[in-house]
């Protein structure tokens, strides 16, 4: 028998489940390329031509011309997305949730609106807002056809996923995670969230399996590695366990739970 708790074995599902947000801000970008690129075309033009003589940061040149942009195109939905965009950028959700809503009002279905109206709320820890601009995202877009090459779609399961996660509702979780697996198969973090979703149901060889899988595609990822080794220990394969927690420690010496993970198995 295992001398740790659930929530000791948990280990706070890997110090704190919304580490999984760590790519946030990459997300918004590389989700939204086009839109930004625009956005930043415009706001290079009208920096340069308006500020150029000005000690302002480029954030507040960016925010200046953003707003502009609204200005001049008050019922573009685009525009009031980039706007969002830009607040969202320089952490101001709120600013950020007011112009996605006005985008939404002006385009009901505007997917880039719907999903980064989520992901401000998730980052502000309102998870039941987030969630349901989600589920919006995915009932606008499940059945068109180019659902299974949509990234926002992509986007909207997995952060739901995670929502689901913390909720508990596991079978629903696996279900979105699998769902954004389908569209980008190659996404390191999704194999991990169900692997972590698997662990929680006790699902160990299935949960193994996930965690594999994101290892393929990133060998260091340091949460992949202690998901792989935290199940074997859950599982109570001892050798193995000890085994998987020294591969965390050579990509990270100080990974300071898989020490003290060793240090209990090897005192048994």
């Amino acid at each position: 028998m295992l001398s740790m708790s659930q929530n000791e074995i948990s280990a706070d599902n890997y110090r704190d489940s919304m580490q999984s947000l760590r790519k946030f801000d990459k997300t918004l970008k590389l989700v939204a390329s086009l839109l930004i690129l625009i956005l930043l075309a415009f706001i290079a033009y009208y920096a340069y031509s308006q500020y150029h003589l000005s000690k302002k940061s480029f954030e507040s040149q960016a925010l200046t011309a953003a707003k502009e942009a609204v200005r001049k195109n008050p019922r573009n939905a685009d525009m009031r997305v980039a706007l969002g965009v830009v607040y969202a950028n320089e952490a101001q959700y709120k600013n950020a949730i007011e112009q996605y809503t006005l985008a939404l009002k002006l385009v009901k279905d505007h997917q880039e609106a719907l999903v980064y109206t989520g992901l401000a709320y998730l980052k502000q820890a309102q998870s039941d807002d987030a969630l349901y601009y989600f589920d919006k995202e995915v009932k606008y877009y499940k059945d068109t056809r180019y659902a299974r090459t949509n990234p926002l779609l992509e986007q909207a399961y997995y952060y739901g996923g995670i929502v689901l996660w913390e909720k508990k509702k596991y079978d629903k979780a696996l279900d979105y995670i699998d769902k954004a697996i389908e569209i980008k198969a190659t996404n390191s973090d999704s194999f991990l969230l169900k692997g972590r979703v698997l662990l929680d149901k006790k699902d160990y060889d299935k949960a193994i399996e996930s965690f594999n899988k994101a290892l393929e595609f990133d060998p260091k990822y340091i949460d992949a590695l202690y998901g792989l080794a935290l199940t074997y220990d859950k599982k109570g394969d001892k050798q193995e366990a000890i085994k998987r927690y020294g591969n965390v420690l050579k990509v990270d010496p100080n990974y300071g739970l898989a020490q003290e993970a060793i240090a209990r198995l090897k005192g048994k």
